[in-house]
């Protein structure tokens, strides 16, 4: 039994524009299978969503941003192209030319939530002070 995608063609349309009929049966597949992306990205999602660590409408917004970046791929999958004629120089480069839907590193830091990778110590023997802004920093007082 399949599980249900986190959003759908109605909520692609909510942050996009009115779709076409091809588009929502397009918008449907897509979105089943970027929520099928990140459930195997991310074991344990469903369970984490019914239980609040995860707030479903955060995987709304990520699925249904998937959906229209694959949506508005080129048809050719070029998104820049250059040609010069002497002496001969052709370039093109290409963005999504399968129509993938994909996750960016901010939708999983959505999915996650932020989680800082640094923290910030004290010394308890006031080794070291900071003065001022954050770049001056005095050691050794």
């Amino acid at each position: 039994m399949a599980l249900p995608p986190f959003a759908d063609s109605s909520d692609v349309e909510a942050r996009w524009r009115p779709l076409t009929d091809q588009e929502i049966t397009q918008a449907d597949a897509l979105a089943a299978d970027a929520s099928a992306l990140i459930r195997a990205r991310f074991p344990g999602i469903d369970s984490q969503t019914d239980s609040g660590q995860v707030d479903p409408n955060v995987l709304i917004a990520v699925v249904s941003g998937m959906v229209k970046r694959a949506m508005v791929a080129p048809a050719d999958g070029i998104a820049q192209q250059s040609e010069t004629v002497g002496p001969y120089s052709r370039s093109q480069t290409y963005a999504n030319p399968l129509g993938n839907v994909f996750l960016t590193q901010a939708d999983i830091t959505l999915i996650l939530g932020y989680q800082p990778a640094g923290q910030s110590v004290a010394f308890a023997n006031d080794t070291c002070r900071t003065s001022g802004d954050a770049y001056s920093r005095v050691y050794g007082w």
